[in-house]
């Protein structure tokens, strides 16, 4: 019979992995950038002052830093093309600004879902409140059927927003800083 790895042996077998494939000595996670010649390394569609880098750099980092906890900084090192100062602090300011504006997005998710959270728990705790009242003294179970509903329905999205949404976007804003702050290297 097969026996089912437990999480500490998953925990052990991915910290192995990552050792071999992305740690460094000094606890950085290294990923490389192949910048081959051809390759265009700006958005051909942006130019002046919204000039962008590749969206692929962008997927590939992502991609390569999926499995790395948000705890351990990176460090991206671009290899291939001879660059400048200039052309690699430009290249250093906009993978910057791309994750910054990631961050700020993120925020704004957070401030949009705190907000929502607040409106549906407090409607949820009226109801709820409604509910009570209106049984002690009504008769009309139509309408209190109705409140019922609406208040279990409003707790119900405010515990999904604060158990669910928000730790998904909380953990999505701990990834993006940890992309914005990596280290830019050129080889």
């Amino acid at each position: 019979m097969k026996q089912i790895p437990s999480a500490k042996d998953n925990d052990e077998r991915l910290l192995t992995y990552l050792k071999e494939k992305y740690l460094q000595k000094d606890g950085t996670a290294l990923i490389e950038v192949e910048l081959y010649e051809g390759f265009e390394l700006y958005d051909p569609l942006t130019r002046g002052k919204t000039r962008r880098l590749n969206q692929d750099i962008f997927e590939l980092v992502e991609r390569e830093t999926n499995l790395i906890p948000s705890v351990i900084p990176l460090c991206i090192r671009f290899h291939g093309r001879k660059l400048d100062e200039t052309e690699q602090d430009e290249i250093r300011r906009m993978y910057k600004e791309h994750y910054q504006n990631e961050c700020f997005d993120k925020e704004w998710d957070q401030r949009t879902e705190r907000g929502r959270f607040i409106r549906m728990l407090v409607f949820g705790i009226f109801m709820m409140t409604l509910y009570i009242i209106r049984s002690v003294n009504s008769d009309d179970t139509l309408f209190l059927e109705i409140i019922s509903v609406l208040a279990s329905f409003s707790l119900w999205e405010a515990a999904d927003i604060w158990l669910v949404e928000e730790r998904e976007i909380r953990k999505e804003r701990f990834s993006f800083r940890q992309l914005r702050d990596a280290r830019i290297e050129f080889n």
